[in-house]
């Protein structure tokens, strides 16, 4: 039986092991394939990424259960963490699976300069289920890079401690007008991509759930 903790390390995991933020493509995702393999681990790699009992198939069961996945960007070629690939015919005939796609901010981190293409593109029309928040987030960015240019390197090092740090901007007198709309609008799109980050991770989790139900 699968926990709810198992679940959760499971997403966790999914979400962070791979830097997502840089290769998973905006405007597309990437489709990701969960399942249930009951030899889960055994063919984990021995060193990266790092479990948290060890990297063997004692310790992954341990931390995710029999959850597995699988990955593509081609739906021909399906990527899995011990470094060897499916074919689309072996994926198809695995019977505990749920599908879906996900998209970079999935991840805990973000770069949006990664983006900068395909945000442009959202900014014109490209479809997207995400395009009002990431429409938002491109003029912010845009916006933001404007202000850097105006802003002295030391105070945009002070200005990025701010934000990360969440201090009031109220409380600073020191920083010129361009560093606070700087603050400003990083804060802004730091809490548009909250909100569609957090979406991904339910959208991850739900899916999770609903195989370990199916499945049960």
């Amino acid at each position: 039986m699968i926990s709810s903790k198992q679940i959760l390390a499971f997403v966790d995991h999914l979400s962070n092991v791979h830097s997502w933020y840089k290769h998973i493509p905006l405007l597309e995702g990437m489709r990701f394939v969960v399942f249930i393999n009951r030899e889960a681990g055994r063919f984990y790699p021995k060193e990266y990424p790092v479990l948290k009992w060890g990297n063997d198939q004692q310790s992954y069961t341990k931390q995710f259960g029999c959850l597995d996945y699988v990955y593509t960007s081609d739906q021909i070629h399906y990527y899995h963490d011990a470094g060897v690939y499916n074919t689309y015919d072996q994926v198809l005939g695995i019977e505990e699976k749920y599908e879906l796609i996900l998209y970079p901010y999935v991840h805990d981190e973000i770069y949006w300069s990664i983006h900068k293409n395909s945000l442009s593109r959202i900014l014109i029309g490209a479809d997207h289920p995400h395009a009002y928040y990431l429409k938002n987030i491109a003029i912010l960015e845009r916006e933001c890079m404007d202000l850097i240019e105006d802003i002295p390197s030391k105070e945009l090092e002070y200005c990025e401690i701010v934000i990360e740090e969440d201090v009031d901007c109220e409380s600073i007198t020191s920083l010129s007008r361009p560093a606070l709309d700087y603050i400003s609008k990083r804060v802004k799109q730091y809490e548009l991509w909250n909100f569609i980050h957090l979406q991904e991770r339910e959208k991850l989790t739900s899916s999770v759930y609903n195989l370990v139900q199916k499945s049960s």
